[in-house]
């Protein structure tokens, strides 16, 4: 009986032994590994400027901001440029007008160590004048019949629309913002606008009504600018039954 526990112990031993000797080469393998990991860590980038931009659509006012990233009390800003419309190289010392219609601003910065920012490129369209209209149809001094102009009048320069009165307009907003609608008003206290400008600016009048009746239209912007009003009188006979 001694003599089997004397060989256990011995087995046992040897199997302990073995286990530590794993242990070992193992760890000697995970610490090379940890080292080569270390050694490939690539170091942190320098200091770079970064520039930004901000648009006042009420003033057309451009304004540039630049700084360096990561903070860095030893490097700084030393130049902040830009381009209006590919123009040429401006050193940026206060915000600027980008000026009346669509126009492209290009800038950027330049750090003390060298660093130069890659060009951002930005789009705004600043808009201060309203649009203008007119209207285009019916035109004056002619008859109209349903719509369509049958011939000049010869007695009278006043228009004269026998049925409904198809009245087109023309809108324009130069190099705004472009128009957003037009409004058409009528003396007799029809109303209405049209928003889709895909054949013009249109309104169907069909009422029943006979005699003068006054066209008033205004052309919006989608910065809110209102045009002058262009207006027309003309005579209608419309039963108001198509």
């Amino acid at each position: 009986m001694k003599k089997l526990i004397s060989v256990g112990i011995l087995g046992l031993l040897l199997i302990i032994g073995s286990i530590s000797a794993t242990c070992l080469t193992l760890d000697d393998n995970v610490s090379n590994d940890n080292n080569s990991e270390k050694s490939i860590i690539p170091s942190p980038e320098p200091p770079q400027p970064v520039t930004s931009i901000f648009y006042d659509t009420e003033t057309g006012m451009v304004t540039l901001i630049a700084g360096v990233y990561p903070l860095n009390s030893d490097v700084y800003v030393v130049g902040i440029y830009y381009k209006i419309d590919g123009d040429v190289t401006q050193i940026y010392t206060e915000p600027f007008f980008i000026g009346e219609g669509t126009h492209t601003v290009q800038y950027w910065s330049e750090a003390s160590n060298g660093w130069v920012e890659t060009p951002k490129i930005a789009t705004f369209t600043f808009d201060s004048t309203p649009p203008t209209v007119e209207i285009t149809s019916p035109k004056e001094g002619k008859l109209y019949l349903n719509g369509s102009p049958i011939m000049d009048r010869i007695f009278d320069n006043k228009t004269l629309c026998i049925g409904k009165v198809p009245v087109v307009v023309n809108a324009d907003d130069g190099d705004g913002t472009g128009v957003s609608m037009v409004m058409f008003s009528f003396s007799n206290g029809d109303s209405g606008y049209d928003d889709n400008r895909t054949n013009g600016f249109t309104y169907l009048f069909k009422d029943m009504h006979f005699g003068a009746l006054t066209i008033t239209v205004v052309a919006i912007d989608n910065m809110g600018l209102v045009s002058t009003p262009d207006s027309m009188t003309l005579d209608v006979y419309n039963l108001g039954l198509i």
